[in-house]
């Protein structure tokens, strides 16, 4: 068999990540802010419980990246759906000028 586990296996969820990140950006964002806070937030607790500063200022670094993040996925499914609004539109037009 010519199928290579890991480099195989990593350029499937590599694949499916793309797709995902293409096709539902929000979805993507949503994901990563939800990951990116929940760590951020048990960063900050714990920074602020042991007055460890920089594991503080980690976690609001990683809640603010998480925050960049949903919203470019917000933008970037505004962006695809105007894409596709034009290209119906663009295709609607074609279609009567015959």
């Amino acid at each position: 068999s010519k199928i290579r586990t890991l480099s195989d296996g990593y350029r499937i969820l590599a694949t499916l990540f793309m797709m995902l990140q293409e096709y539902q950006p929000v979805t993507m964002g949503g994901i990563s802010f939800l990951i990116l806070t929940l760590v951020g937030l048990i960063m900050v607790i714990t920074g602020w419980s042991t007055h460890l500063s920089y594991l503080f200022a980690f976690g609001l670094a990683l809640s603010f990246l998480g925050t960049i993040i949903l919203c470019t996925g917000i933008i970037l499914h505004a962006i695809n759906m105007a894409n596709r609004e034009g290209a119906e539109h663009r295709r609607k037009l074609a279609h009567h000028q015959k």
